[in-house]
């Protein structure tokens, strides 16, 4: 209650000093789109009361060449420096735990950034298109690295990524020259046990045992794969994992994989063949598939989830009944 925000600037302002304080409350966060498109920006000096930086706060501040966070702030959020083209470096403090999405999407100027072991999640989009990046290390803190964290960062060579990361979203290093080298070593690209690419794949292939996930989009659009033999060490199949492998005939998938995510075999002949012997796909006791069927429908007793997507979009569905067995409706299922 006697906090207050930072909204809003002059356009035509190049320095800006926040105030700790306004009429006697504390200045604690810089609102969403504060300084939104303030195009001739050079300079901002952010007090220690501020413990957030909000929704596009900076974006569009092309002008803005280096800014210093205060050790008081803990997040960075969406697009907060988007489309900063003109920022060259900045520190992040030891107090910010999350890099929200799109933080720095579209800082083309920006050469090096220093995660610090406080940060314990990259968010989707936070460096796309950092087409100066050039070195970045990963701290031990963080779990997650999301969807398009550094796409397009085409200069980007060396990542060091701590086995503390568990989860890497889809193409979270597409179009990057360290995965390009990674696809050239092996295109089978594995980061922490998680198949993270194998869309250079060619052929029947085998993932090795000791993979525990097929990362999202992993193989999608993969055209030249005809089989894949999936190891009993994996228990997650990503969401559109397999999507448009259009020549992928054959799938092996052990009794380990537990979950599957949406349109993971879209387009596929095997899930072709599949709605042909029976038009709810099942996969251990998972329904992974429905959007063939028509009319009204009964699951079969077993079946224990139904997947992400399994019936969407399916208009010819009229009625359906779900027996006790199961225990979760995914995503979109319906």
């Amino acid at each position: 209650a006697g906090e207050i925000e930072i909204n809003g600037c002059e356009k035509s302002a190049t320095t800006v000093k926040i105030p700790a304080e306004i009429d006697g409350k504390p200045v604690t966060s810089i609102g969403n789109s504060a300084f939104y498109n303030c195009s001739g920006l050079t300079k901002i000096t952010i007090p220690d009361s501020v413990t957030s930086i909000e929704d596009g706060a900076f974006s569009r501040c092309t002008s803005l060449t280096s800014i210093t966070i205060p050790d008081s702030v803990t997040s960075i959020e969406e697009g907060a420096f988007y489309y900063c083209s003109g920022l060259t470096e900045i520190t992040i403090p030891d107090s910010v735990t999350s890099i929200g999405d799109s933080a720095f999407s579209d800082c083309n100027s920006l050469t090096e950034i220093t995660i610090p072991d406080s940060v314990t999640s990259i968010g989707d989009y936070a460096f796309y298109n950092c087409r100066g990046l050039t070195e970045i290390t990963i701290p031990d803190s963080v779990t997650s690295i999301e969807d398009h964290a550094f796409y397009y960062c085409e200069s980007l060579t060396k990542i060091t990524i701590p086995d503390s990361v568990t989860s890497i979203g889809y193409r979270a290093f597409e179009e990057t020259p360290w995965l390009t080298a990674k696809q050239a070593k092996d295109p089978l690209v594995t980061v922490n046990h998680i198949l993270i690419d194998g869309q250079t794949c060619t052929g029947a292939v085998s993932i090795p045992n000791g993979v525990t996930s097929i990362g999202d989009e992993a193989f999608s659009c993969c055209r030249r794969l005809t089989k894949i033999t999936i190891p009993d060490s994996i228990t997650r199949i990503g969401y559109s994992a397999f999507y448009r492998c259009d020549g992928l005939t054959e799938i092996t998938i052990p009794d380990s994989v537990t979950s599957i995510g949406s349109n993971a075999f879209g387009g596929t002949p095997w899930l072709a063949a599949k709605r042909e012997e029976n038009p709810l796909v099942i996969v251990n006791h998972i329904l992974i598939d429905g959007k063939t069927c028509t009319d009204a429908v009964s699951i079969p007793d077993g079946v224990t989830s139904i997947g992400d997507g399994a019936f969407y979009d399916c208009r010819g569905l009229t009625e359906i009944t779900i027996p006790d067995s199961v225990t979760s409706i995914g995503y979109d299922a319906l």
